[in-house]
């Protein structure tokens, strides 16, 4: 289970706010894992967060992009391999096979490093650009 607290905020609340929906779902997944219903939950855990990550991703570049924040193609080129192995992930379920959900929580943890580091280094820029 993932907490969100002081150390994850990028102090742009439309990103937090998404941040925290997306720790909401990777506790989801987690809980499902838990009672024993990982394999169930896959599915839709994965349909959510790439849904949710595509928009998130799109908001956060369009907004570096406007600020002109000197990071953004590495960014883009990370928020890039994520939804990749996102979009991996769906075809092998859209395709009947089996996705473990002890793999999609690893990348899930992966996403959550994302937050926690990559995406902190956005923060002092947007809100010196006036993005809060």
């Amino acid at each position: 289970m993932v907490e969100w607290d002081e150390s994850c905020s990028v102090k742009v609340v439309r990103f937090d706010d998404d941040h925290k929906q997306m720790f909401s779902l990777i506790n989801k997944l987690h809980a499902a894992m838990l009672r024993g219903k990982g394999a169930l939950a896959v599915q839709e855990t994965v349909a959510q967060i790439t849904d949710h990550a595509q928009g998130h991703f799109s908001g956060e570049e369009a907004m570096m992009e406007k600020t002109k924040f000197p990071e953004l193609a590495s960014h883009r080129l990370e928020h890039q391999e994520l939804v990749k192995r996102l979009e991996q992930f769906q075809r092998q379920i859209d395709m009947g096979n089996f996705v473990s959900s002890v793999r999609v929580a690893e990348f899930l943890d992966s996403l959550m490093a994302h937050t926690k580091g990559t995406d902190q280094k956005y923060s002092e820029h947007l809100n010196a650009n006036g993005i809060f």
